[in-house]
């Protein structure tokens, strides 16, 4: 899911490089996996959250320290007065850049009372 205009904002990403969040949806307070690849390897790299708007807020407990392969993993916990809407996490080490799209949400999720073939997933405040 894309920011509002169909384009990720911030840096172009890297070729070779990936970064995934898991779950995309995230519930304000909530931890979530995030997980990047082909980084310099024993380098920093900071996470950015990118808003609809263009600016930019430190994400998670950034910055983390890629392994020797490159790779780094962890949890995210985001702030639980946390922004909601679409944004852009984005994560570089000066060299290397990737992005992966998220949204924030302020209530609990759950499924509807009945479920069906066409059950959908309702978020209540």
């Amino acid at each position: 899911v894309p920011p509002a205009g169909g384009k990720p904002q911030g840096r172009p990403t890297t070729p070779n490089t990936t970064l995934a969040i898991q779950p995309q949806i995230i519930i304000a307070g909530m931890t979530a996996q995030v997980t990047g690849t082909g980084f310099t390897h024993n380098h920093k790299v900071t996470l950015d959250w990118v808003l609809p708007d263009g600016s930019k807020q430190p994400a998670c407990q950034a910055p983390v320290t890629a392994d020797k392969n490159g790779v780094f993993m962890f949890l995210c916990l985001s702030q639980r007065h946390e922004q909601v809407g679409e944004r852009t996490l984005t994560a570089t080490d000066s060299t290397h850049t990737a992005s992966t799209p998220a949204i924030v949400m302020n209530g609990p999720m759950q499924p509807s009372g009945r479920r069906t073939s066409n059950s959908r997933l309702v978020v209540r405040n």
